[in-house]
């Protein structure tokens, strides 16, 4: 009698207890071991060639096979044609160690992914759009591209993704999440911080994603003369500022960025940091969010972003979460 295994479907918290695991076992030495090994395998051995990719390998990346949204089979064409425009905040000293990875991983399934530097950068390619540079002017490189974005691909797209260069992102889960939200209501998408802003501010490095017309209402709303929302120039925190400035614009943080069990979708640390939040971050993780967190709390099966990923732990994540079947 033959055996029949039936596939089901894709588990994040199995997985992030399997990650949990292996994290434990392996230290970064060796995920960088990883790395080396993974780029000459792919003939990735130089800057140029990393961040040059053949046509079929990036169809070969936009591919997935997880049809299913909370247990339910949806229109096979129908998610996958939401249309996002996803930004990633980098700069020079990172392109090899963290925006390459984004690049090779979750950056090509976006219908559309500008890398925004310091400098114009052709080979990989980057984007520079404002002269104020370095980490404390996020906000600066932030304000200049939803400025662009509104210009040059508003048309485009019904939805805009914000991430860092050490952001991971499960693109097809991203797109299933907004597959039934409104891209014209006044909301938009990600990890809710309580503090500082009324009606709360997204978590910078877990990513936020707005849509159409919260980004017109930012742009010409809260830009233009919004009393709360600042100008490039601040070297003020890009996630409080942008909670400032859509509050300004009359959109609203949702604060039900979670699954039907009420567990969060967009995160500010690394799978194993949900999973087991390092002491000292607990009094400030806890204070900040509205959703329990850690242990058992910490993921939904349908988690969107984790924060806090870079270089080889990107690449072993991303193998992980699209490769890995449970069987039962």
């Amino acid at each position: 009698m033959k055996c029949a295994f039936i596939y089901s479907n894709f588990n994040i918290r199995n997985i992030l207890a399997l990650l949990l695991i292996i994290l434990l076992v392996f230290n970064l030495l060796q995920f960088s071991s990883y790395a080396q090994f993974a780029i000459r395998q792919t003939s990735f051995s130089s800057p140029s060639n990393f961040y040059s990719f053949t046509l079929a390998q990036e169809e070969e990346v936009k591919k997935t096979d997880d049809p299913f949204v909370n247990g339910k089979l949806l229109d096979a064409k129908a998610w996958t044609k939401v249309r996002i425009l996803c930004f990633v905040l980098t700069q020079p000293k990172n392109l090899d160690t963290r925006a390459a990875y984004v690049k090779r991983t979750w950056g090509s399934r976006c219908g559309k992914t500008l890398y925004i530097s310091d400098t114009n950068n052709e080979t990989f390619p980057t984007i520079a759009v404002t002269n104020y540079t370095g980490h404390k002017q996020l906000w600066a490189k932030t304000r200049k591209t939803f400025e662009l974005i509104y210009d040059k691909y508003f048309d485009d797209f019904d939805w805009f993704l914000k991430a860092d260069d050490d952001t991971y992102v499960i693109v097809d889960n991203l797109k299933k999440f907004l597959y039934n939200k409104d891209p014209f209501a006044l909301e938009y998408y990600g990890k809710f911080f309580k503090p500082y802003v009324k009606s709360g501010y997204p978590s910078g490095g877990a990513g936020y994603v707005i849509g159409k017309r919260g980004l017109d209402r930012l742009v010409n709303i809260a830009f233009k003369k919004g009393p709360q929302c600042l100008p490039e120039s601040a070297p003020r925190a890009e996630d409080c500022v942008i909670g400032w400035c859509m509050e300004d614009s009359g959109v609203k943080l949702s604060r039900e960025s979670v699954d039907s069990e009420g567990k969060e979708l967009f995160h500010s640390f690394s799978p194993q940091r949900e999973f087991i939040i390092p002491w000292s971050r607990i009094p400030f993780y806890s204070q900040f969010s509205i959703h329990k967190i850690g242990g058992d709390y910490c993921c939904s099966n349908q988690s969107i972003t984790f924060h806090y990923v870079k270089g080889a732990e990107m690449l072993f994540l991303d193998y992980m979460f699209h490769n890995l079947t449970k069987f039962v």
